[in-house]
């Protein structure tokens, strides 16, 4: 039997991190060819097993690129809010994805999963769970990690240069 997850991301993005990681996630977000290849952020976007985000994404395209037709829908906005004449700018990251083959988790989605605790608000950040399953994983941004409901980390293994020490 084929393995599906579903994946749903509701985040914000931390107000100070380097414009190089909004281009990434425009990019990352956007339609097939409709935004250049941005430079590749600081962050070594790595797995345990050294899988690089950014590979898979040279060789495969926007790999968070909407796509309504197999359940991939994606948004990615910012918030303008002003403090007397300083406007400071919250983008938001929004994701859903449904019957996600296991194969393109293991090799794109996870390895976002790696990366995007570093750049969100410590909060919550989304779920995941298999389609064959009722078991809900929540996922959590705390110090730069993601980590589930009681604190258990869930992926570790990403260098970024924004992410505290624990």
């Amino acid at each position: 039997m084929t393995s599906h997850i579903d994946v749903v991301i509701n985040c914000d993005l931390r107000t100070d991190i380097p414009q190089e990681y909004i281009d990434a996630i425009r990019y990352l977000t956007s339609a097939q060819g409709t935004v250049p290849l941005p430079i590749k952020p600081d962050a070594v976007i790595q797995s345990e097993v050294g899988s690089d985000l950014w590979d898979f994404v040279k060789e495969d395209g926007p790999l968070l690129s909407p796509a309504p037709d197999i359940g991939l829908i994606t948004n990615f906005y910012s918030l303008t809010t002003f403090y007397g004449d300083e406007a400071v700018h919250q983008y938001r990251l929004q994701l859903a994805a449904h019957r996600v083959h296991t194969d393109i988790w293991a090799n794109g989605l996870a390895l976002f999963f790696y990366w995007l605790p570093t750049i969100a608000v410590d909060d919550f950040i989304g779920y995941h769970k298999g389609t064959e399953s009722s078991e809900v994983h929540l996922l959590y941004a705390r110090q730069g990690r993601c980590v589930d409901q009681n604190g258990n980390p869930l992926f570790s293994g990403t260098t970024n240069p924004l992410a505290p020490d624990v």
